[in-house]
């Protein structure tokens, strides 16, 4: 495939015509997804990305209740042990975003690992993937719970 020269002429053409409609672009995206947030609670960047979503919001959504747990605890379990179930499902939670932002890697930086580096990730990932995995099965069980 041949490659187009630049000219000087295409160069003002993009600085003065297409970057400045590019960001008329963007800046209407950006107002169109904050009233959508504002008006529905959530936008379609939101939708792309539902993961992320959740857990930036159940985490501070859970420390803000653990700190004011003033309407009381589930029937057979000691306020201790609710603060327990909930500092663990914090921490499941946080791993997910932490799994999300750290852990994720694609197959071509994969193949340049060697075996050592391969064997830590699959075991960090394990953890990592247990802590989660118990955070969804507690919230599950205690989701009536989170309410007043």
């Amino acid at each position: 495939m041949k490659e187009k020269k630049l000219t000087k002429w295409s160069i003002f053409i993009n600085a003065i015509f297409w970057r400045p409609l590019l960001k008329i672009q963007l800046f209407l995206n950006d107002l169109k997804n904050r009233c959508a947030r504002f008006f529905r609670g959530y936008s379609m960047y939101d939708v792309s990305e539902i993961d992320t979503w959740f857990v930036g919001n159940i985490i501070p959504m859970l420390k803000t209740f653990k700190q004011k747990i003033i309407w009381g605890v589930p029937t057979g379990i000691t306020e201790q042990k609710f603060n327990k179930i909930l500092d663990e499902m914090i921490e499941g939670f946080e791993e997910v975003k932490k799994y999300k932002e750290e852990y994720c890697i694609f197959d071509d930086e994969w193949e340049q690992f060697s075996e050592k580096e391969k064997e830590h990730w699959k075991d960090v990932t394990t953890v990592s993937r247990k802590k989660y995995d118990r955070a969804f099965k507690l919230f599950h069980k205690y989701i009536h719970c989170l309410s007043d």
